[in-house]
């Protein structure tokens, strides 16, 4: 496919002439296409199926788009050709409002007051006097005897045995007096 568009040099406001051509075989199958006008709204879709060299021809607004779809050979072909004339105008996003749900939890804490026929025991104060026992850190004395070791010298006699060497006079020996003589 191929396509050519013609505008009116003397009239930019004029429509376009828009052609689809079919340069290839037969189409097995008819395609669709839509025209897209910035002013008006959109055509389509239209169905087509063009046969070897046949053309489709549309007059259309100078700034609007064709947008399409066909089978070649067994594959999926899509187009969007802009006429160009005139220069589209940029879409510009216009604010919305969506509404939304929010939950949210809210714990609430409310007393109640519910009577009962139970009973329930009652603190009553009293004056009666009672015995208390309060601990004290008093100090008092105390005697407890005790033995302590002392060390006291004391003399105390010893048996000491002593050497001692007296002389005394031996009787001389035969070697002895052999030797003299």
């Amino acid at each position: 496919m191929s396509y050519s568009v013609q505008c009116n040099p003397s009239d930019a406001d004029a429509d376009a002439i828009f052609t689809l051509r079919n340069v290839g075989g037969d189409m097995p199958n008819p395609g669709t296409y839509m025209i897209d006008n910035v002013s008006d709204p959109d055509e389509g879709p239209f169905s087509f199926q063009l046969l070897a060299g046949q053309e489709l021809v549309l007059s259309v607004q100078p700034n609007a788009r064709v947008v399409g779809s066909y089978d070649f050979q067994g594959q999926a072909q899509t187009f969007n050709y802009a006429a160009g004339c005139t220069l589209r105008p940029t879409d510009t996003p216009s604010p919305t409002n969506t509404p939304t749900s929010t939950y949210t939890n809210t714990v609430t804490n409310t007393p109640t007051y519910t009577p009962s026929n139970t009973p329930t025991n009652t603190y009553t104060p009293s004056n009666t006097p009672t015995n208390t026992y309060t601990p004290s850190n008093t100090p008092t004395e105390t005697y407890t005897p005790t033995s302590t070791p002392t060390d006291t010298p004391t003399e105390t006699p010893t048996n000491t045995p002593t050497f001692t060497l007296t002389p005394t006079e031996e009787p001389e020996s035969d070697a002895e007096r052999s030797m003299r003589d």
